[in-house]
């Protein structure tokens, strides 16, 4: 899965894109919503690059 990044959700993540496995976000065989998606991305992008307007 291609996650691309724009305004400032670019700027926190420090890059323009990344590919993620399809299943690798997903606790369920059912498949992953986009609130997963979201919490996932949110748990690898912790913290800001340095730079980064808060």
């Amino acid at each position: 899965m291609l996650v691309r990044y724009f305004g400032a959700a670019k700027a926190a993540a420090g890059l323009e894109e990344e590919t993620l496995p399809a299943a690798g976000f997903s606790g369920t065989s059912g498949g992953a919503t986009l609130q997963d998606l979201l919490e996932f991305l949110g748990a690898r992008h912790v913290t800001a690059p340095d730079g980064t307007p808060r």
